[in-house]
């Protein structure tokens, strides 16, 4: 796929989605007010009563929309890496915009990022986010969700605390310091110069709620479905795979506000501890160019992880240690993990996840 001619592209809404019909026809309405609206919305639903969100979505960008393109589908298998691919393999367009469902574009998001993309004329980017705001757009009725809590606002147990330990903790606990590089010593590519104009910023990592790629390179790259029952951290494994292709940046003009609605996981705190421990450990045994140095750089960060995760579990009163019993199993099985073969290793987690989610 190459840029046209005359320099346009069209993008793509692609939402892997489950029980959110509350608000997922939110998140579509504000993608399609845009001032530069997508070409076409897909929709993979892996609820139970999809058709009924369905019907609702299809009556909204029908009536209001009816230039866009929309498919709304069934997932093929409940997991949000599977739902993404699925979602990757319907869409048309030159890039894709998987946002979550409860990913709230603010006006102006969609036309900040595609003028980024349509700059890029030789095309050496590879995925552009969106930057968090705590404020929800002046479009929507705040009264709905008053008791859902916004992405870096009340994210984490530290929280809004003014306490700068408090403030401190949150920071070390953040997914991007939990991660270790694939390949550390690869050379950057340069900006091309015809992003001067544009608010960019470099990244690591594209975060999931609020990614957006160019199509033929996610789709090159996918998202791993190894990652099947508790998927954290595939959205950071696709960015650190597709970094290779292209650069990644975030558009510092183009806002847009995660609800950190509720979800429908069955997991304790000390699984979700030890199960994202395991994730990140599995995906750097799969990806990593050194895996011998990925262990070792990994087991320093999960030490120190273990020990923000005590102070955290202490300061919140849960004196089962959840979080810290769940990062200390994980470094047990570090082992384990980079000893094995990678198809060892996949047959291996594909079936211990089973274990996980069953107890």
């Amino acid at each position: 796929m190459t840029t046209p001619a005359d320099g346009h592209l069209s993008w793509s809404l692609a939402i892997a989605t489950y029980r959110r019909g509350y608000i997922l026809p939110t998140c579509i309405r504000l993608a399609c007010s845009q001032s530069r609206p997508p070409d076409e919305v897909v929709i993979v639903d892996a609820s139970p009563d999809w058709q009924v969100t369905r019907a609702l979505v299809e009556s909204q960008v029908s009536q209001a929309h009816p230039e866009i393109r929309l498919l709304y589908v069934a997932a093929g298998r409940a997991s949000s890496a599977a739902q993404r691919n699925q979602a990757i393999d319907l869409a048309t367009s030159d890039v894709v915009f998987l946002l979550d469902d409860d990913a709230l574009m603010h006006p102006g998001c969609a036309a900040e990022i595609m003028a980024i993309y349509e700059a890029d004329r030789e095309e050496r980017i590879a995925g552009v986010q969106a930057v968090l705001t705590t404020s929800v757009p002046a479009e929507v009725d705040h009264s709905k969700y008053a008791d859902i809590r916004y992405d870096g606002v009340a994210d984490g147990s530290f929280g809004r605390s003014r306490n700068p330990l408090h403030r401190y903790g949150h920071k070390l606990l953040s997914a991007e310091d939990f991660i270790v590089k694939y390949d550390p010593d690869r050379n950057e590519p340069l900006l091309p110069s015809a992003l001067s104009k544009f608010a960019i910023a470099r990244t690591e990592v594209l975060a999931g709620m609020r990614m957006t790629w160019r199509r033929r390179i996610i789709n090159q790259v996918r998202f791993e479905e190894l990652l099947h029952r508790y998927a954290v951290y595939e959205d950071y494994d696709a960015s650190l795979r597709a970094s290779r292709h292209g650069l990644l940046l975030t558009a510092l003009q183009a806002r847009i506000c995660h609800l950190k609605s509720a979800g429908g996981g069955r997991l304790s705190r000390r699984d979700v501890a030890y199960i994202s421990s395991l994730n990140w450990a599995v995906l750097l045994r799969l990806n990593s160019a050194d895996p011998s140095r990925a262990e070792r750089d990994y087991r320093r960060k999960l030490l120190k992880n273990a020990g923000v995760d005590l102070l955290r579990d202490i300061m919140r009163q849960r004196w089962r240690l959840p979080h810290f019993r769940g990062r200390v199993a994980g470094l047990r099985m570090l082992p384990s993990i980079f000893r094995r073969s990678p198809a060892e290793l996949r047959e291996w987690y594909r079936a211990y996840q089973e274990t996980l989610v069953r107890q």
